[in-house]
């Protein structure tokens, strides 16, 4: 079959520079050499002038009489050399001891060479000094994460419970950032239900691809059929952050409350800081819902909210792009699915209905939630030029986006303004560094991004999906829903 055939069939994600099918390529020739001649002429083989390597990493092993020879041909641009040489060291261990011992199961041989076994031994016994020469200075800020472990704790600002900041304990050496997320799975999960945020910061993540298999050593069901992010080519289940205007702000939202399922776990990683600005702050949703006046409170925690969209052209992703299909049956089925109103407006245009909690109670901690998307969708939260444009074009009813209490009633704009007021009352901003890893309970804490100047690269990643079913019922009036010939000559 034509190789381009497979790849075809197969559609795995593509990345420029990279082989579609196989990264690694591990090669043995051993079959017999044969003289090649031709009457008349001399032949003689003779080694490449130039190699370059096809895949991220190969090993080429030839046999000869009584010696077989490696060969190691890797991309530059992944890999240094001394990190090479180590795994040829280590696969060179291995094959020694499995010649002197060949009975054994595989995992029951050492691919740590004698010479990485001092070195952490020396590193172990490096940290173990260090610690017992500060016992009596430690400062409260910094606790460990584990007995005898290779990455410490603590509060990134000593006000506020979040996030929780955690950075690999030595510079010397370089920690296997995926092993270790594997391994302190439990603590991570501990750590997020009592902090709602995390800041992994100093682990060698550097790349998109990098970070999708961080968080997936965290958790590794990823969530790849997100409508509203643009997926990043360079992997598989992450993606780019919302392209919205450079100089605006985007406005504190939960992840995907709006919708009938969301996820609890979400992950951004610093792939390149703007010149200025571009910060992503923060809130504990914990504490919003206790600084919001209690007849506000009252009123969300009573009626709910209902989310309203149109999908019309030009003002808004296309229904197409955002269900992922270009049939409408597929559409209806899925709105009915998940309980979403949903109405046909002319020929191509959709509007969608959901209703949905304003405050929640945490599945896991009982802990009470402001759980919402209202900043994103009430017309209030727009410029007022935007807003005033959008009404005179489609009317309040057709806006891209609007929120209503759950029996169909407005949200009043003062009622919107403490929100804002609470909300930045709540922020916790950071300056973003290369290769940071931020993780949050987005149950638990929302998030924005300032505006910023220059290049800046967010990417992320989304998990532990909760259906909206799962949570309490929604106990509501039938709302009197919007109509579009509500629309305000302009």
């Amino acid at each position: 079959i034509p190789f381009e055939k497979i790849v075809e069939i197969v559609k795995p994600p593509r990345q420029a520079g990279v082989n579609p099918l196989v990264q690694a390529l591990f090669v043995m020739q051993n079959t017999p050499s044969q003289n090649f001649s031709l009457p008349g002429v001399d032949i003689e083989l003779l080694p490449s002038s130039h190699q370059w390597s096809r895949f991220d990493m190969a090993l080429f092993v030839n046999e000869d009489e009584d010696q077989i020879q490696a060969s190691w041909v890797y991309s530059e641009s992944l890999f240094k050399s001394d990190t090479i040489q180590r795994l040829a060291q280590a696969w060179l261990a291995l094959l020694l001891q499995i010649v002197a011992n060949p009975e054994r199961k595989i995992m029951d041989y050492q691919t740590i060479t004698e010479q990485e076994k001092k070195m952490k031994q020396a590193e172990k016994a490096q940290r173990k000094s260090q610690k017992l020469g500060k016992l009596g200075a430690i400062k409260p800020k910094s606790i460990s994460v584990e007995k005898n472990t290779l990455v410490n704790s603590e509060l990134l600002n000593q006000d506020n419970p979040l996030p929780l900041m955690l950075k690999p304990a030595s510079t010397n050496f370089e920690i296997d950032a995926i092993a270790w997320a594997v391994e302190q799975r439990s603590f991570i999960e501990t750590s997020l239900l009592k902090h709602g945020a995390i800041l992994f910061r100093g682990f060698p993540l550097r790349t998109p691809v990098d970070f999708e298999q961080f968080a997936q050593a965290i958790y590794p069901q990823l969530y790849g059929q997100y409508g509203d992010l643009p997926k990043k080519t360079e992997g598989k289940k992450i993606y780019k952050s919302t392209p919205y205007p450079d100089d605006r702000m985007i406005l504190y939202h939960n992840e995907s409350s709006h919708m009938h399922q969301w996820p609890r776990k979400q992950w951004f990683f610093s792939e390149l800081v703007a010149k200025q600005g571009g910060a992503t702050p923060i809130v504990d949703c914990r504490e919003v819902y206790r600084r919001l006046p209690k007849d506000i409170i009252k009123r969300f925690e009573e009626k709910h909210l209902m989310y309203v969209r149109n999908f019309t052209h030009r003002l808004d992703v296309s229904w197409q792009d955002f269900f992922k299909t270009d049939d409408k049956q597929q559409v209806e089925q899925h709105c009915r699915q998940n309980d979403i109103e949903f109405e046909w407006l002319g020929e191509n245009e959709l509007q969608i209905r959901q209703y949905c909690h304003a405050v929640i109670k945490h599945p896991l901690t009982g802990e009470k939630s402001f759980f919402n998307q209202i900043q994103l969708h009430h017309p209030a939260c727009l410029e007022p030029n935007v807003r005033a444009d959008l009404e005179n074009m489609v009317g309040l009813s057709g806006m891209p986006r609007n929120v209503y209490y759950g029996d169909g009633t407005p949200i009043d704009d003062l009622v919107m303004e403490k929100v804002g007021e609470v909300y930045e009352a709540c922020a916790i901003r950071f300056p973003w560094q290369q290769g940071d890893v931020l993780m949050l309970d987005n149950m638990l804490v929302a998030h924005a991004r300032d505006p910023f100047v220059g290049d800046r690269k967010i990417v992320v990643a989304m998990g532990d999906m909760v259906q909206r079913k799962t949570l309490s019922p929604l106990f509501r009036v039938e709302a009197e829903k919007p109509h579009m010939e509500e629309t305000i000559d302009g």
